[in-house]
């Protein structure tokens, strides 16, 4: 049960960071730093689009730190880039809060 919480949490948290990025941030030009920054930038400047950049920068990434953080941390680290991205593109059409 306690596992299953965990998941649910992280579910809810990729869901408000996949928000906070694809409505507020990204369409008004805002970035918070790390790899989101490079993905919004990346958006603005090249017109990538927002989950593409996110995932990409984030799974070399991934694969690093899996051998210094455990299997623990990148299955749930991939799991929560997982969400985020499916949350970045599933708010895509809904209009930004300005």
């Amino acid at each position: 049960m306690k596992k299953v919480f965990e998941y649910v949490l992280l579910t809810i948290g990729s869901i408000i960071v996949a928000g906070s990025l694809e409505l507020i941030l990204a369409p008004n030009g805002l970035v918070d730093g790390g790899v989101t920054a490079i993905a919004i930038m990346a958006n603005k400047v090249a017109g990538l689009p927002l989950y593409g950049v996110f995932l990409g920068i984030n799974i070399p990434i991934l694969l690093f730190t899996a051998k210094v953080m455990g299997k623990k941390f990148f299955i749930r680290t991939s799991y929560a880039n997982v969400v985020t991205t499916l949350g970045l593109i599933y708010l895509k059409p809904f209009p930004a809060i300005t």
